[in-house]
């Protein structure tokens, strides 16, 4: 079967409004103007309606211009360049928070998030291997670390994130709590997956490794 080429998302009323006028003046489908916008895409010169245009640069101004000058697609593109942005690996974030649960006496094992935060941080930004080009994780993706400790951070996000995807796949599991606060228990996690668990948490902080994946 061939791969899909589109993704379905959700944007707001007003965005697809937008959208929609400038597809019906160009003759550019929603799509294309999506990818024309973030740059993923140059304007198709095959599309007739751009034939019939003899000023690519005043087109450009009303409907290119116009849509990234939209707060919709401003985020969209700051989100773009964050996910561009050199990271941990996946498999080394999943470690850093699964460690927590795999030392804890306590059975079953359940965490705040707050802790886990803290902790995923500590682990990543302080120094294992002093004196090293990399002592640490945020000293190998220093500009993905920058404003870590800030609420929101790209760091924060990653985290969240990977938070989701072991919950997903049926390792974490999401509690309700009396003072709505986040928290998590530890449902599963096969005794292979512990081992490569301990043993990444274990790798030094370094660029080009290529993990197996833990949440597959």
């Amino acid at each position: 079967m061939a791969e899909r080429k589109t993704k379905a998302s959700r944007i707001s009323n007003k965005a697809h409004a937008y959208l929609t006028e400038k597809s019906k003046e160009t003759g550019i489908t929603i799509t294309k103007l999506i990818d024309i916008a973030l740059w993923i895409e140059d304007e198709p010169q095959s599309n007739k309606a751009i034939k019939v245009i003899t000023d690519q640069e005043a087109f450009k101004q009303p409907a290119i211009g116009q849509a990234l000058e939209a707060p919709w697609v401003k985020d969209a593109i700051a989100a773009y360049a964050r996910d561009r942005l050199p990271k941990p690996p996946k498999a080394v974030m999943d470690s850093a928070i699964l460690i927590n649960f795999l030392i804890d006496p306590e059975y079953p094992p359940v965490k705040y998030r707050k802790d886990l935060l803290a902790s995923v941080r500590k682990q990543m930004t302080e120094d294992v291997n002093e004196g090293d080009k990399y002592p640490n994780w945020s000293a190998v993706y220093t500009e993905f670390f920058e404003g870590h400790e800030k609420s929101h951070s790209r760091f924060e996000k990653y985290f969240d994130n990977r938070i989701r995807a072991l919950i997903n796949v049926g390792i974490l599991l999401s509690l309700p709590t009396a003072d709505n606060q986040a928290m998590y228990r530890l449902i599963e996690l096969a005794a292979d997956s512990e081992q490569l668990v301990i043993a990444i948490n274990k790798i030094e902080p370094r660029t080009g490794l290529v993990l197996p994946s833990i949440t597959s």
